[in-house]
């Protein structure tokens, strides 16, 4: 017989599972941890040539030249007072220039050299972004 899939909405406040590999019990997790406490943005580029090697939630990236990069959000922040969350191979000084490059849509990217604070393209960026989506 075959199955039968419908459109529509789950509504729940706890998912469990059982962790019989680990230690044989069951595990739950509130789901507002996972609506609250997990990344919405997050994206791996290579900062020659703007290369996406992973995402989530991106958009594009564009390259306005050395260390300066626009990463575009899919889905909406709620507002733009998300904590962005940076690792990058080269940067020592990296950020947006001011409150006005983090909008809900697009986040707006500087890059420095450590000793002389001239813009630097890096070897390889990952950034994820944690806040509430619209």
């Amino acid at each position: 017989r075959p199955s039968i899939m419908a459109n529509g909405t789950i509504a729940f406040d706890t998912l469990q599972t059982s962790d019989s590999v680990n230690t044989g019990t069951s595990k739950t997790l509130d789901t507002s941890y996972l609506y609250n406490g997990s990344a919405k943005y997050w994206v791996r580029f290579q900062g020659t040539g703007s290369g996406v090697r992973d995402s989530f939630n991106h958009t594009s990236i564009t390259d306005h030249g050395t260390g300066s990069y626009s990463l575009v959000i899919n889905n909406n922040m709620n507002n733009a007072l998300y904590a962005i969350v940076i690792h990058e191979s080269d940067w020592r000084t990296v950020g947006t220039e001011n409150d006005t490059d983090q909008t809900t849509t697009q986040i707006d990217l500087t890059g420095r050299a450590p000793s002389t604070a001239a813009a630097l393209d890096p070897v390889e960026v990952s950034l994820a972004v944690l806040g509430d989506l619209a």
